[in-house]
Parts: structure tokens; C-alpha cells; sequence
């Protein structure tokens, strides 16, 4: 502490320049942290997804999966349940309030573990022809709560109408992947289809008993229907998260690029800053030797001066992206509105401080070899003239 003095007078030679240094260091490492909250996110959204289901779905846009084949898929070898989904999209009141309703039948008890739901509100969905589970996230969007009714208006019913009521039995837990969700009945669905749509345009998720085995019975199931009318695709709800993850190439190359542009620009303004305050400041360093200041002492000091504007920034900017995470998507800019929503855990942060230490001992390299090459001789007679 009793060199304190002398590297916050270092720091503040330039007062104008220490304080434009501090504030884009706040503001790279706030966009660093946002980039590194997301990759987070992504990486939770890989470790949530569960290994034991498998979506199988029409290969096809064409092709029309029809409810019958649930009955051969439950058949397999190592397949605990299957479940029948369909998805009702429309809009609430205003055609630009889109709305999509997953419906799903009995086997969803068993083959979706996924949902936060007991067994008892399953067994109430399947009471209730148009019950409808809304979740929290969902329930804060639409303004739901228990009791009410919320209107759809979709495809065309058997009765040619396009309206599609529900009745919210509940509100339940979100998934972990998942910015909300509305959970309705499939026969409520079916049944009042027209006639000739009735059982056909679903998907399933299949559970399997060995998570092992998940792979090799999704191609079990491609095979069964390879060469009926209905051929289909099948992945596990894991595999499927670590390719959307792994193949959404545009969004990891930009989180990547930003990221490191951020942390390349703080290298440079720190590095530069600090290169040019022992430049000038040469004099005084030889007079700090002369008076018995070791080398070590004196490059401890530069190190300081480079590692508290690049954590104090790391800091500040963490505490900002935090700020920032919690913006709603409709406020951020252009491409990243797709992003998924940051994370900014404690891991997240020790990461970019530990960043920010490694960024302050790089940017001092070149001034402490300067450091150790101050003649005191020299810089004083110099001083003298």
C-alpha cells in the first residue's frame, strides 16, 4: 500500500487520457462479457437438453406423419414411451400477436421429462379437452393466470370456424431451452379438425430406456419408414442442441470476432498507454533507482498501472453487460436481437477478469523491458542539461 501513491499519480499524468482509457476499457469488457454470457447460455442449452428423447419428425415438407405410426415406433427394441405432438400456430386478437400451442397426447407423461409437470396436471390436461398450461415466461407475455380463457384464431375447424378457445388450467415451469411455452390437448385439437386432417401432421418424442442407446434406435426409426410414404428424421433432444450450436456458424464466428476484437482493442489502448507513460516518465523512474527503487519494484508498479484501469474496466463492464442482459431483444441491435439471452454467472465473470489479468501482463511486456534498460546516469545528466 505505501506505493499506492505513486501509481495513482502515474495513472492520473493525463487525466483526459485515463479517463477515455477507463471508459472504453468498461465498454470492450461489457461487450466481451455479453459474448462470453452467451456462449454460456448455448452451452447451458446443450447440457439441459436431455439425452433420452428422440424428435422424429416428416422428412419431408410434404410428407404427412399420421398418429398409426406411433404404434411401430413404441414396438423397437429399448423405447419406454412415445408421444404424439402437434403444433397449433395462429394469432391472438391481432394477426401480428403470433401464437404457437404445442399439443401433446397421453404419452407425453411418460416420454417428455423435460417438462417441470406432475403427473397429476398431466392427468388434468387429458381431462380437460381445451385446457391449456401456460408457462411462467409465457404467462408473463400474454397476461395469463389460472382461470382464464385465451383465444386463438388459427386453422379452419370441422365447423368451419377459425377460432380456437382454451381454458388456462395452470401456470408451470419453464424449460431451461425455452423463452416460454403454451401447452395444450392434442384431441382437442384432432377432434375438431376437418375430417380428412384428422391424426395426420404430427411428430413425436420417443424415450428410450438407455441414453446409450439413443443414437442407434433414432436410426432404427429412420429405417422403419425409409421406404414407406412417411419417411422421417429422428434426433435426440441433446444431438439436436450441440449441432444448432455447432452449425449456427454465423452467430459463434460473431461472438468470436467481437469478443476478441474487444479484448485486442483494450491490448492496445492499455499497452500503448502504458509504453508511452514510461517513455516520458524515464527521468523520474532513474531518480526512483537512484534512490534505491529496485528493478523489481519499479516493473511491480508498471504492472499496477496496467492492471488496475484493465480490471476496474473488467469489473465495471461486467456489472454494465449485467445491466445490458437483461434488455428485452426488441432493444438490441440488428443481428444481435437473435441472440440467446447472456448469462452472466459467476464463472462468466471470473473468466473476464481472468482475462483482464492476463491483457495487463501482456500489454506490460514491452514497457518492462524499457523498465530494466533506464540508465539512472544517463536520464539524470539528461535531466540536467
Amino acid at each position: 500500500m505505501k506505493y499506492a501513491p505513486l501509481v495513482w499519480s502515474a495513472l492520473w499524468r493525463k487525466p483526459t487520457e485515463a479517463v477515455l482509457t477507463w471508459l472504453t476499457a468498461t465498454a470492450a469488457f461489457a461487450l466481451f462479457g455479453l459474448m462470453l454470457g452467451v456462449n454460456a447460455t448455448l452451452q447451458s442449452y446443450i447440457e439441459s437438453a436431455p439425452a433420452d428423447i428422440i424428435s422424429v419428425f416428416a422428412r419431408f415438407p410434404s410428407v404427412r406423419l399420421h398418429v398409426g405410426m406411433r404404434d411401430a415406433i413404441e414396438r423397437i427394441d429399448g423405447v419406454s414411451a412415445v408421444a404424439v405432438l402437434y403444433g397449433l400456430s395462429g394469432h391472438h386478437i391481432d394477426p401480428r400477436n403470433s401464437v404457437h400451442i404445442l399439443t401433446v397426447g397421453e404419452g407425453a407423461l411418460r416420454a417428455l421429462s423435460d417438462f417441470d409437470i406432475t403427473p397429476a396436471q398431466w392427468a388434468r390436461l387429458f381431462l380437460q379437452p381445451d385446457a391449456l398450461y401456460v408457462s411462467r415466461k409465457a404467462a408473463s407475455r400474454w397476461d395469463l393466470s389460472e382461470g382464464d380463457t385465451f383465444v386463438i384464431t388459427g386453422m379452419p375447424r370441422a365447423d368451419g370456424s377459425e377460432t380456437w378457445p382454451f381454458q388456462v388450467i395452470g401456470v408451470v415451469p419453464d424449460r431451461p431451452d425455452s423463452d416460454g411455452f403454451l401447452l395444450g390437448n392434442y384431441h382437442y385439437i384432432d377432434e375438431s379438425r376437418p375430417a380428412q386432417d384428422r391424426g395426420r401432421d404430427v411428430s413425436f418424442q420417443v424415450r428410450v430406456l438407455e441414453t446409450a442407446r439413443s443414437r442407434e434406435i433414432s436410426r432404427q426409426i429412420v429405417r422403419l419408414f425409409a421406404t414407406s410414404g412417411t419417411p422421417t428424421n429422428s434426433i435426440s433432444r441433446r444431438e439436436a442442441s450441440e449441432n444448432m450450436a455447432n452449425s449456427d456458424g454465423h452467430r459463434a464466428l460473431a461472438t468470436s470476432v467481437v469478443g476478441a476484437a474487444g479484448l485486442f482493442m483494450i491490448l492496445l489502448l492499455i499497452a500503448n498507454g502504458i509504453a508511452q507513460s514510461v517513455r516520458e516518465r524515464a527521468p523520474e523512474l532513474a531518480m526512483l533507482k537512484a534512490l534505491g527503487f529496485g528493478n523489481r519494484t519499479l516493473m511491480g508498479l508498471v504492472v499496477c498501472e496496467a492492471a488496475i484501469p484493465c480490471v476496474a474496466g473488467a469489473v465495471l463492464g461486467l456489472l454494465l453487460a449485467g445491466q445490458l442482459a437483461r434488455w428485452p431483444a426488441k432493444f438490441l441491435p440488428g443481428d444481435f436481437a437473435n441472440l440467446p439471452v447472456p448469462t452472466m454467472s459467476v464463472s462468466v465473470m471470473l473468466q473476464a477478469i481472468g482475462f483482464a489479468v492476463v491483457l495487463a501482463l501482456l500489454s506490460s511486456v514491452v514497457p518492462l523491458m524499457r523498465v530494466a534498460r533506464v540508465s539512472v546516469v544517463l536520464q539524470l545528466r539528461n535531466a540536467a542539461r
